[in-house]
């Protein structure tokens, strides 16, 4: 420890020098991986309620019209303008606007719980305070309605 109060590991022998590239790296992948696994949730979706379609679903065409338009409200906020990320404003209506997407879905096939669950990792993305806790408690309702079955025809 140093008595300047400054970082611990300065002036060390056994402080690596990569340390700060490898931690760099980490999150950069960390970064691509939460901007692309909502799409893979969406093509898992897609797939499993077209080849074994949930009963009282949607019909397929409007479910992919909606797939689809998640996907580009997804691409807007989150892969074409990730600067967005410390406007609050825009990531509270970016995670709005995913949360209704993944209802939409997982009400037209449970089988979008697969990309529903995504609003677990956006709400620690993109969210802040007791808002993130707010998002996780709707996004456990999404997912819990899906694992259920999706909403029944009474």
């Amino acid at each position: 420890m140093t008595s300047s109060g400054g970082d611990p590991t300065t002036g060390r022998d056994d402080a690596m020098p990569g340390d700060d590239d490898r931690l760099a790296n980490w999150r950069a992948r960390e970064a691509r991986f939460h901007r692309v696994l909502p799409y893979g949730g969406l093509l898992v979706g897609s797939l499993l309620a077209a080849f074994a379609p949930a009963p009282g679903g949607l019909p397929m065409p409007p479910t992919l019209v909606i797939a689809a338009t998640s996907a580009c409200w997804i691409t807007w906020f989150v892969t074409l303008h990730p600067a967005w990320r410390g406007q609050h404003r825009a990531m509270a209506v970016y995670y709005v606007g995913l949360l209704t997407f993944a209802a939409l879905l997982v009400a037209a096939s449970p089988w979008y719980g697969f990309f529903a669950w995504v609003g677990f990792l956006h709400a620690f993305l993109v969210l802040n305070g007791r808002w993130r806790f707010a998002g996780m408690a709707a996004t456990a309702v999404l997912v819990a309605t899906a694992q259920g079955g999706g909403l029944t025809a009474s």
